[in-house]
């Protein structure tokens, strides 16, 4: 740092990697990055760090082709970014080292991506597909369906309940948001990362151009009356989202929605072993608040972790995804998040699961790739076709068991 004469003696701003301010009546150079920066942090900082990293790289991932995902009651001058940061910090934890976020890594996870007032897209998976409750009635989509002949069908048979119609129902102009998204894994760094695809379309509008044209077929199809996806979820995610705009076209109300996905790769990084990790990385915890000991800070560390386990989605200490983990992820107290993974990742394919209502029976399959054959469910169910009953959120992991004659499995069941 140093003090400053001559033409720049009343200039503030930045020079190369030289900052220059005003400090009483002086002119101070300083290069960027010498300044005195705190470098101690608590066990609660500390969670945070660990979290921040996948949820900002997440949302530039759910922004990376589109309109970003709407809170319509956020708060006086809150950005949709603070929203969401706001609404998925400590409430579904995903722990990347420091590293691996400077990398750009993110990894696909049930975050709420909107909020509104408008009454939430339920979601359930239906022979392993998802379907939603926008109502179609007699419509069964096909390559020559027009987004004329959709909208009549949406505005028709979602009129909504007479006490809350206008948050029920679909009106010329509200606006459909489907997010399809991909879990990726870079195959020279092994650095995990999600990409997403929006396709959305205003009631109404485009009339005679055809649905899939327009939209593609992914997130609209019909299936027993409703609108649905064209095929189940593996290594991926995807979530419907009803928007409403004002006079002046712009976005003023949302439904609050949360991803519905199947990600084996989300164990890995939800456990404690994970959390152990990200804190490392960031430096480990060097701020000793109230006087505590080393042991007392890591008791209290334990004690939360034990305590927010369920709502945060931490899993067991090692990370490989046995176990059932529990999932925040549902949008009301009716709804419950039923989540499938496969372990090893590439010993099969897992399918079923979904936002759900609570009570209700959902079909979970698990097929084996080539070399492995299905050992069990990680409750211990053997059946690799089953039922289950959606009492809480819960996650099924699908055990594959390598054979080592390039054998494979099959579905156990229609």
């Amino acid at each position: 740092m140093a003090k400053v004469i001559g033409p720049f003696s009343n200039f503030k701003g930045s020079i190369g990697d030289l900052t220059f301010y005003q400090k009483n009546g002086q002119t101070i150079v300083r290069k960027k990055g010498s300044g005195a920066t705190s470098t101690t942090k608590s066990a609660k900082q500390l969670l945070v760090r660990s979290q921040w990293n996948n949820i900002i790289n997440a949302w530039k991932s759910l922004i990376g082709d589109g309109q970003q995902p709407p809170f319509a009651n956020r708060k006086t001058g809150q950005t949709n970014y603070n929203a969401f940061m706001s609404a998925n910090m400590n409430q579904r934890a995903v722990f990347l080292t420091d590293e691996m976020g400077k990398s750009g890594a993110s990894v696909l996870a049930p975050y709420k991506v909107s909020q509104g007032g408008l009454a939430p897209v339920l979601v359930k998976a239906v022979d392993g597909v998802n379907q939603t409750n926008i109502a179609l009635g007699g419509l069964t989509i096909t390559a020559d369906t027009t987004l004329a002949e959709l909208s009549a069908a949406i505005i028709a048979n979602n009129r909504g309940s007479i006490i809350n119609q206008s948050k029920d129902c679909y009106n010329a102009e509200d606006r459909i948001l489907y997010i399809r998204m991909e879990q990726c894994v870079d195959p020279y760094t092994g650095i995990p990362y999600f990409v997403s695809t929006q396709h959305c379309f205003d009631l109404g509008f485009g009339l005679e151009r055809k649905v899939w044209a327009v939209l593609g077929e992914e997130g609209f199809q019909s299936r027993n009356g409703y609108l649905a996806a064209k095929s189940g979820l593996s290594n991926a995610g995807e979530v419907w989202i009803h928007l409403r705009k004002d006079k002046d076209g712009m976005i003023v109300d949302a439904s609050a929605q949360t991803i519905v996905c199947n990600n084996p790769l989300l164990s890995q990084f939800t456990s404690r072993k994970a959390l152990d990790e990200a804190m490392e990385s960031f430096g480990g915890i060097t701020k000793n608040t109230g006087m505590m000991s080393a042991a007392n800070i890591e008791f209290m560390l334990e004690s939360f972790v034990e305590e927010n386990a369920a709502e945060m989605g931490i899993g067991d200490s090692d990370g490989d995804g046995s176990g059932s983990v529990s999932d925040s992820g549902s949008g009301t107290a009716d709804q419950v998040v039923i989540s499938v993974a496969a372990s090893p990742s590439n010993g099969g394919s897992v399918s079923g699961g979904g936002t759900v209502a609570k009570g209700s029976s959902v079909t979970l399959r698990a097929e084996a790739s080539s070399g492995f054959v299905f050992s069990r469910w990680s409750d211990g169910n053997t059946q690799a076709q089953r039922q289950v009953t959606a009492q809480s959120s819960t996650t099924y992991t699908a055990e594959f068991t390598a054979t080592g004659s390039g054998g494979g499995g099959g579905y156990d069941g229609d």
